[in-house]
C-alpha cells in the first residue's frame, strides 16, 4: 500500500457556525441557505440513513414472504464529528434520490463493504467527507449502482479483495455502475484485487454497465494498487458510455495476472468499449503497468484497448512517467487501437516512461489493427522520451499498424527523444506499417533524436513503410540508426516523398541496403528533393549504399536539389556505392557532395563537389531552422529542440567545437537519444550522457555513466544511482531512470 507516502488532502469543512455547536442530534441547522439534519453519532446515521422497512415479495410457491427494503429518507445531512459505524449492526447507508450528505471535513468509518446503497432518480451528492482511514480502510463503497451521483472533495481509503473469484466486476468505489456519476476533487487510496476469470477490475470503478452511462472525473487523484485477470484499470476496467477525465493524477500501480486465455488489457481505462465521448485532458500518470505474461490484449498508461470513433481529441496535454510492460502489446499512452473505422487523436501529449513488450511496442501507441471502415490516427505536438523495446514493430510513436484502405496516419510537429530497440522493425515514429498500398502516412515538421536499432528494417522516422503514400516534409533525424536495412529517415518505403528533410546521424546497415535518407524503396517511384545528409553512412558491402538513397526498385525514382556531405563507405566488395544514390532511379539533378569524397558504382548523375564553406551555405538554405557549425573536415548540426538548453552536438568530427557551445562538456558520439538507463530527455551532454529535468526542475548527473540505475524514484528529493552519481530534483518531481528489463 502507498497510503503513507503522500498525505491525503483534508476534506474542506463546511461553514459550521460556532453558535450551532450545541445543536442536538437529529435537529436541524441552516448553513448558507441549506437546512441540514445534524448527525453526531452512529445512532443518528442508523435512524436517518440506515432504516429498513418490510417489503412483500412472492416466494417460490407463489405465496408471499416478508423481506426488507431501504426506508428512503431524502434530505440534507451534515456530520458534526467523526462517526464510527462499527458500533451498530452492519447494514448500508441509504442515500435517497435528492439527498445531500456533507461530511463537514469529518470521517465516516465503517468495517466492511457495501457502505452505501444509492437510489436511482434525482442526484445524490456527497461532499467534504473522508470515508475510512489508512488504519481502517472500508470495502467497496457500492457493489452495483444505477443512479445519478456527485462526489465532491471526498477522500476514500478502501480495500476490495475478491480472493474467491466470486465477482466479475470489482472496484473500490463501485463494482459496476450505470447512470451518471461525477467525481470532483476526490482522492482514492485503495488496494483492489481479484482472481475471477475475465473480470473487470479497477481502483475506482470495475465497469460501466451501459453505453448510455456518463462519467466525469475532475481534479481527482488515485493512489494504491490494482491486480486483476482481464480488464485492469485505475479509473475503469471496462468503459462503456461517455467518459470525461480532466486534471487527474494517478500514482497507482496496475498489475495483470492473466488466466486461461492470457489476455490482459490495462491502463487508466483498460477497455474503451462503446460510447459517444471519451476525453482525457491535462492528466498525469506516475504509476507503473505490468503484465509481462500476457500474450493477448494491450496495455497503455491511459487506455489499454481503444475501439471508438470521435472527432475531438481523445488525449490532450496528458503525460505519462510510468513504465508500461505487457507481453503482447504495449504503448506509452494507448496500447491498441482496433475495430472498424476507429478515430484517435492525440494533442500535446508526452511519454517519459520506458515501454516494452514481446511483440508490438510504441512510445505513444503499441498497435493499430483495424478492419472494415478506414481508420484515422492523428498526433499533434506530441513527444516521446521513453526507451522503447519490443518485437515485430517498435517505435517512439506507433509500433505496428495494419489498416484498411483509405486509412491515415498523421504526425504534425512531433518529436521522439527515446532510444528504440526492435527485434524486427524499428523507427522513431512508426516501426512497421503493414498497410494497404493507399494508406496515407504523413509526417510534417517532425524530429527524431533517439538511437534506432532494428533487426530487419530500421529508420529514423519509419522502419518499414509498405504504403505508397509516405510523405515526409521538413523532418529531421539527429540520432544513429543501425539494422540490416537502414535509413536516416526511413529504412524501407514502398514509395514516398521526402521534401526539406535532414539526416544528421550515423547510419549503418549490417546486411542489406543503406541510405542517408532511405535504405531502399519499392517499385513505385519515390521523390527526394531539397533534402540533406551530413551523417556518416556505412553499408554492409553486399548491397547498394548511398549518401541519400541506398537502393530503389523503381526506374522513376528521382533525387533533385539535394546534398550529402557525410562520409559514405561500405565493407570491401561493394559494387554499388554512391555519394548520393547507391543504385537505381533517374540520375540525380542539381545535387552536391563534399569535395574530396569519392565512391564507385553508384548513381550520382552530374552531381558536383563543393567546398566546406559552400556546403555550410547550402545546408543553411535547405534547413534554415537548424544551426550548423563547421569543423576542420566536417559539418555538425545543433538540434533545434524546443528547449533552448536541449541542444545536441552530433558529429564526432566537431569535438573541438563543443567548448564554444554553452552547457556542453562532451560529445554524445552520435547517440543522440536517451542512454540505456531509461527515460531522460536532452538538456545537454554531461560526460557523454544526457540528462533531463522532467518537469522543469534542476537535474544533475555526475560520473561518467548512468548505466546500472535500478530504482524507479517516483517521489524524489534526491536519489543516489550507481557509482556515486547523484540525481537531484525538486519535491514530487517524477524521475524515472530504470532499465526496462
Amino acid at each position: 500500500m502507498v497510503f503513507a507516502l503522500i498525505p491525503a488532502v483534508v476534506p474542506t469543512a463546511a461553514a459550521y457556525p460556532a453558535a450551532h455547536a450545541e445543536v442536538g442530534s437529529g435537529e436541524t441547522v441552516a448553513i448558507d441557505g441549506i437546512t441540514y439534519t445534524v448527525l453526531r453519532s452512529a445512532a443518528d446515521v442508523k435512524t436517518h440513513l440506515m432504516a429498513t422497512k418490510a417489503a412483500e415479495a412472492p416466494d417460490a410457491e407463489g405465496g408471499s414472504a416478508t423481506a426488507t427494503a431501504p426506508d428512503w429518507k431524502p434530505g440534507n445531512y451534515i456530520l458534526a464529528c467523526d462517526i464510527d459505524l462499527g458500533e451498530i449492526p452492519q447494514t448500508s447507508v441509504n442515500l435517497a434520490a435528492g439527498t445531500l450528505l456533507d461530511g463537514n471535513g469529518y470521517r465516516l468509518l465503517y468495517a466492511g463493504a457495501g457502505v452505501f446503497n444509492l437510489q436511482d432518480g434525482e442526484q445524490i451528492a456527497v461532499r467534504n467527507l473522508q470515508i475510512g482511514s489508512a488504519e481502517q480502510p472500508v470495502g467497496t463503497l457500492s457493489h452495483s449502482v444505477d443512479a445519478v451521483t456527485l462526489w465532491e472533495n471526498v477522500v476514500v481509503y478502501a480495500e476490495a479483495e475478491d480472493a474467491e473469484g466470486a465477482r466479475q466486476r470489482i472496484g473500490a468505489w463501485y463494482g459496476s455502475a450505470a447512470g451518471s456519476h461525477t467525481f470532483a476533487g476526490c482522492e482514492l487510496h485503495a488496494k483492489v484485487s481479484t482472481t475471477a476469470a475475465q473480470a473487470d477490475s479497477a481502483l475506482w470503478i470495475g465497469a460501466s454497465a451501459a453505453s448510455d452511462s456518463a462519467f466525469v472525473f475532475q481534479n481527482c487523484t488515485a493512489f494504491g494498487t490494482v491486480e486483476g485477470t482481464y480488464n485492469v484499470g485505475a479509473l475503469l476496467g471496462q468503459a462503456n458510455g461517455s467518459v470525461t477525465v480532466s486534471g487527474c493524477v494517478s500514482y497507482a500501480d496496475i498489475t495483470g495476472a492473466p488466466l486461461e486465455d492470457l489476455t490482459i488489457n490495462a491502463g487508466w481505462i483498460a477497455l474503451a468499449g462503446s460510447g459517444e465521448r471519451l476525453c482525457l485532458e491535462n492528466c498525469v500518470n506516475f504509476g507503473g503497468i505490468s503484465a509481462p505474461s500476457a500474450t493477448n490484449g494491450a496495455a497503455g498508461a491511459f487506455i489499454g484497448d481503444y475501439r471508438r470513433q470521435q472527432e475531438t481529441p481523445v488525449l490532450k496535454s496528458c503525460v505519462n512517467y510510468g513504465p508500461v510492460v505487457q507481453g503482447s502489446t504495449a504503448g506509452g499512452l494507448v496500447g491498441w487501437i482496433a475495430g472498424s473505422g476507429p478515430r484517435l487523436e492525440l494533442e500535446a501529449c508526452v511519454n517519459y516512461g520506458s515501454i516494452g513488450s514481446n511483440s508490438t511496442t510504441g512510445g505513444m501507441i503499441g498497435r493499430g489493427d483495424t478492419w472494415g471502415s478506414p481508420a484515422t490516427l492523428i498526433f499533434r505536438s506530441c513527444s516521446n522520451s521513453g526507451r522503447v523495446e519490443g518485437k515485430d514493430g517498435s517505435a517512439g510513436f506507433v509500433g505496428w499498424t495494419k489498416m484498411q484502405a483509405g486509412s491515415s496516419l498523421t504526425f504534425e510537429n512531433c518529436t521522439n527523444f527515446g532510444e528504440i530497440i526492435g527485434t524486427v522493425d524499428a523507427g522513431g515514429f512508426i516501426g512497421a506499417a503493414n498497410n494497404a498500398s493507399d494508406i496515407s502516412a504523413v509526417l510534417n515538421d517532425c524530429q527524431n533524436y533517439g538511437g534506432i536499432t532494428g533487426t530487419k528494417f530500421a529508420g529514423g522516422l519509419i522502419g518499414d513503410g509498405e504504403s505508397a503514400n509516405n510523405t515526409f516534409t521538413s523532418c529531421y533525424h539527429f540520432g544513429r540508426v543501425e539494422g540490416p536495412t537502414a535509413g536516416g529517415i526511413a529504412g524501407y518505403v514502398y514509395a514516398g516523398r521526402f521534401e526539406g528533410c535532414l539526416n544528421a546521424g550515423d547510419v549503418t546497415a549490417t546486411q542489406n541496403q543503406c541510405g542517408g535518407l532511405c535504405g531502399t524503396t519499392g517499385k513505385t517511384a519515390t521523390v527526394i528533393e531539397r533534402s540533406a545528409n551530413i551523417g556518416n553512412i556505412h553499408g554492409s558491402g553486399a548491397l547498394p549504399t548511398g549518401g541519400l538513397l541506398g537502393n530503389t526498385n523503381s526506374a522513376g525514382t528521382s533525387v533533385s536539389e539535394s546534398v550529402s556531405f557525410g562520409a559514405v563507405s561500405a565493407q570491401e566488395g561493394s559494387a554499388a556505392l554512391g555519394l548520393l544514390v547507391g543504385n537505381g532511379g533517374t540520375a540525380p539533378v542539381g545535387c552536391y557532395y563534399l569535395e574530396g569524397m569519392s565512391a564507385a558504382g553508384g548513381n550520382d548523375g552530374t552531381s558536383e563537389a563543393v567546398s566546406l564553406i559552400d556546403a555550410l551555405d547550402l545546408l543553411q538554405t535547405l534547413c534554415p531552422d537548424v544551426e550548423f557549425v563547421m569543423g576542420e573536415s566536417a559539418i555538425a548540426a545543433i538540434a533545434p529542440a524546443e528547449d533552448g538548453n536541449a541542444r545536441m552536438m552530433l558529429n564526432d568530427a566537431c569535438t573541438g567545437l563543443v567548448s564554444a557551445i554553452p552547457g556542453f562538456v562532451g560529445v554524445q558520439n552520435g547517440l543522440a537519444g536517451t542512454d540505456r538507463a531509461g527515460a531522460f530527455r536532452l538538456v545537454g551532454v554531461l560526460n557523454g550522457y544526457t540528462g533531463y529535468c522532467e518537469i522543469g526542475y534542476i537535474l544533475t548527473v555526475s560520473g561518467s555513466s548512468v548505466d546500472g540505475a535500478q530504482a524507479v524514484c517516483r517521489y524524489v528529493y534526491s536519489s543516489v544511482l550507481a557509482d556515486g552519481q547523484t540525481v537531484t530534483a525538486a519535491p514530487r518531481a517524477a524521475l524515472f531512470c530504470t532499465p526496462l528489463w
